[in-house]
């Protein structure tokens, strides 16, 4: 008997991922599993971005300004040169970014907790009326969707519209996000009688409560959300930054010409124009400096940027615009809507889970 038991259990299991498309989860191949080839084309690849991603437009104007800085203070010109510590530079210069790189971070990710929890919010009040509904005719599930949908959108378009400074505020899209808010609370209300109960019953007596603290929960994340786009990391810190790490490496070229005295022959270059360790240095320092500059630019806006800690909104709304099709046959439903079974896409290359 257990003998027929196992493999009927198997047999079921394979049938299951067949019919949803789903490789089985043994399936999958992870990171040990792929070839030597893959993981070192992987690298290349990581590499690649790397290098691409700090040789931007704006470094190279500093560099090419610190070259020429550099070249003025040689020999051959102005002959400027003077030794300090490296210690102070680095203090005066890469550690306020580094602080700032960290508040810009934590600050993304109050973003995206708040994100979360709105998205968990969504979905437990749907789910939550949806499941209460008495003789389950789907009422309300027509009735929330559309404005489920209505306040993904707003909340998006209020966080990749252009910030408006010194404006009253009248014509901000977050109007919008707080109308969709009024609206699903009008309709919590209005749908009581879909639930059982008279219009106007105390919460407390009824699902309502859940539905008003989850949306209440809800409001608030958003406030965490706002609060996230609009304060990013502090004006003083920014400005300091800014014109150190554009002043810094100009200024230093002294300073870099000072190596050229350690640098042991086999010079290609004539010393009266500087050393090749003159040039490297300052040529690095830059490329340092603006490129955590622009980290921390980026995670200052994680809505609108276009790097790679750009927050995903497509993946956020992924779910929240097909709620309908989520429930206890969830693969058949989903299949007789046109959503599709299996992973697709990046998650697909990433193995199903």
């Amino acid at each position: 008997m257990s003998s027929m038991v196992g493999p009927s259990a198997t047999g079921e299991k394979q049938i299951k991922y067949t019919r949803l498309n789903v490789a089985p989860p043994q399936a999958n191949r992870n990171e040990a599993d792929q070839p030597l080839s893959s993981k070192f084309l992987q690298n290349i690849q990581i590499i690649t971005r790397g290098v691409a991603y700090c040789l931007s437009g704006h470094v190279c104007t500093i560099g090419a300004a610190t070259v020429v800085a550099i070249f003025i203070c040689s020999r051959a010109f102005l002959n400027i040169r003077f030794t300090t510590s490296l210690e102070v530079v680095a203090y005066g210069t890469v550690f306020p970014l580094t602080f700032g790189i960290q508040v810009a971070f934590d600050n993304r990710e109050r973003a995206l907790d708040g994100l979360a929890c709105i998205k968990s919010m969504i979905a437990s009040i749907f789910f939550l009326l949806k499941s209460w509904e008495v003789g389950k005719g789907g009422k309300i599930q027509r009735a929330f969707t559309p404005y489920f949908n209505e306040l993904v959108e707003n909340m998006q378009k209020y966080c990749i519209r252009e910030q408006v400074r010194h404006s009253d505020g009248q014509e901000s899209a977050d109007h919008l996000v707080y109308d969709t808010f009024a609206k699903i609370a009008a309709e919590i209300e209005l749908q009581s009688s879909t639930l059982g109960y008279e219009s106007g019953t105390k919460g407390g007596q009824m699902g309502k409560g859940r539905a008003w603290e989850c949306l209440k929960r809800m409001i608030c994340a958003w406030e965490d959300v706002k609060m996230a786009r609009c304060y990013i990391s502090p004006r003083g810190l920014r400005c300091f930054c800014f014109f150190t790490i554009h002043v810094a490496p100009i200024v230093l070229a002294p300073y870099w010409l000072d190596f050229c005295k350690s640098e042991q022959g086999a010079e290609t270059l004539d010393p009266l124009y500087g050393c090749y360790s003159a040039y490297f240095l300052g040529i690095t320092f830059s490329v340092i400096l603006i490129t955590l500059h622009r980290i921390r630019d980026a995670l200052d806006s994680p809505f609108t940027t276009t790097d790679f800690d750009q927050i995903k909104w497509q993946f956020w709304k992924e779910q929240m615009t097909q709620l309908n099709s989520f429930g206890p046959n969830g693969p058949e439903l989903r299949e007789s809507l046109g959503y599709g079974v299996g992973c697709h896409g990046e998650m697909a290359e990433r193995g199903c889970y």
